[in-house]
């Protein structure tokens, strides 16, 4: 699933490796473990494909893929323009 979120002025670091996911795509852990911690868990790509574990954070938790409003608009005009019948849905591995 993909969800278009950021008010202006947030900021959002991996909780790995604590590179900067404001203006990109960034993947939020949807685990109650998780989401019930302050901001919950962003992690940047490159970590979550790695499969990294840190805190009560574990690779087999189910997540969210958050994408800026102007790169999901982007990328549903792609798919729409390919009559695909828009997003596809994204599952974990």
């Amino acid at each position: 699933m993909y969800v278009a979120a950021h008010a202006p002025g947030e900021q959002y670091h991996c909780n790995s490796c604590a590179c900067d996911l404001t203006h990109t795509i960034r993947i939020k852990c949807a685990d109650p473990i998780c989401a019930n911690s302050e901001d919950g868990v962003d992690i940047c790509p490159p970590c979550f494909c790695a499969g990294k574990e840190f805190e009560n954070h574990k690779r087999g938790h189910p997540y969210r893929i958050i994408v800026r409003f102007c790169l999901a608009k982007l990328l549903y005009d792609k798919f729409t323009a390919q009559s695909t019948g828009g997003l596809p849905s994204l599952t974990p591995v």
